[in-house]
């Protein structure tokens, strides 16, 4: 009797644990699925749109400032004016003349190379420029059969384009007046100063006494008030390859 009563008590135990044992529906796995399909898509079409987005530059990022190509500036807007078109940018040197890169693509001449004459020269041609601070004037660095550059100035208002002289290195006063230059008295010896006046279309001012005969001057930095000059100098006790005697920094007042 007793082991009846435990076979049935066994059972009764089997049965009530598999009425509480749960067991997966199988409507759940209509929706993991999908869900699952859905999510591996998306995240495998998301890292294939940023590996294409890396590989291929748009228009803007072809023409950046490192980029070999031509940097394409863009049009002007109505409130542009015609200052804003004397930017260096703005200005080509096509075999060896000056234009104006305009809008739309064309150009304008500037500086032909036929204008810029020298009786000693056979030919001239544009090296470089640099437009004064108010951008009324433009200074040519130009070249022709000799080592030293060919200077001229072109006033951009009137159009006269003036000889100024063989030179080295130049620059612009602040008042847009001066042009101070370097220049070799011969083909060899020191760098003298000098300061060419575009009002009076002439030199003005020499720098080198009698003391300093042999002394170069280069690296030009125009005061803020246009009356002096700091520069670096170096002095020799012979020409063109004697001993540096004395070398440093100046400040250089002028004879205006």
């Amino acid at each position: 009797m007793n082991n009846i009563n435990n076979q049935a008590g066994n059972s009764l135990q089997i049965h009530e644990s598999s009425e509480n044992t749960v067991l997966p529906k199988k409507g759940h796995n209509f929706f993991v699925i999908p869900i699952i399909i859905f999510l591996t898509v998306f995240l495998t079409g998301g890292i294939f749109y940023l590996a294409i987005q890396n590989k291929i530059q748009t228009p803007q990022s072809i023409f950046n400032s490192n980029s070999i190509a031509p940097k394409i500036s863009p049009l002007p807007t109505k409130t542009e004016t015609a200052t804003s078109l004397s930017e260096p940018q703005k200005y080509l040197i096509i075999d060896g003349s000056l234009f104006k890169n305009l809008p739309y693509s064309q150009k304008e001449l500037v500086v032909d190379k036929s204008q810029l004459k020298y009786e000693q020269l056979e030919t001239i041609e544009i090296e470089s420029f640099q437009l004064s601070p108010d951008k009324t004037k433009i200074l040519l660095f130009t070249r022709g059969d000799i080592s030293a550059y060919v200077l001229y100035y072109k006033n951009i208002t009137t159009n006269e384009i003036k000889f100024v002289d063989f030179g080295e290195e130049a620059l612009w006063s602040p008042n847009n007046r001066y042009i101070a230059f370097t220049r070799r008295p011969a083909d060899v010896g020191p760098l003298y100063l000098y300061v060419f006046d575009t009002l009076l279309n002439e030199n003005i001012d020499t720098i080198h006494t009698k003391d300093k005969i042999y002394t170069s001057y280069n690296q030009l930095v125009w005061s803020s008030t246009s009356d002096s000059i700091t520069a670096q100098y170096e002095t020799r006790d012979d020409i063109p390859y004697g001993n540096i005697i004395d070398k440093g920094e100046t400040k250089i007042m002028l004879k205006l």
